[in-house]
């Protein structure tokens, strides 16, 4: 599925989290080039945009998307990744 966003990890200088269509958040070993993680939000179809909490090393917020028809429906979620 086409990637559509990433961030470095704030808490770890060797991560990467990138996020796609499909509704799948991956994270990243920019060091091994390796996916250490998939994650999936209940509910997304679609993501608008994935970033880290501020504080929590484990929480990202998702803005996704739940629904396209007849209305789309937008969501904010906080995921926890432990």
């Amino acid at each position: 599925s086409k990637v559509i966003g990433c961030f470095l990890n704030p808490f770890s200088d060797f991560q990467l989290y990138s996020f796609a269509r499909d509704g799948e958040i991956r994270l990243w070993d920019t060091q091994d080039c390796g996916c250490l993680k998939i994650f999936h939000i209940p509910g997304a179809i679609d993501f608008m945009d994935v970033i880290a909490h501020p504080n929590e090393p484990d929480v990202l917020f998702a803005a996704i998307i739940t629904e396209r028809e007849p209305t789309p429906q937008y969501r904010v979620v906080q995921f926890d990744t432990k």
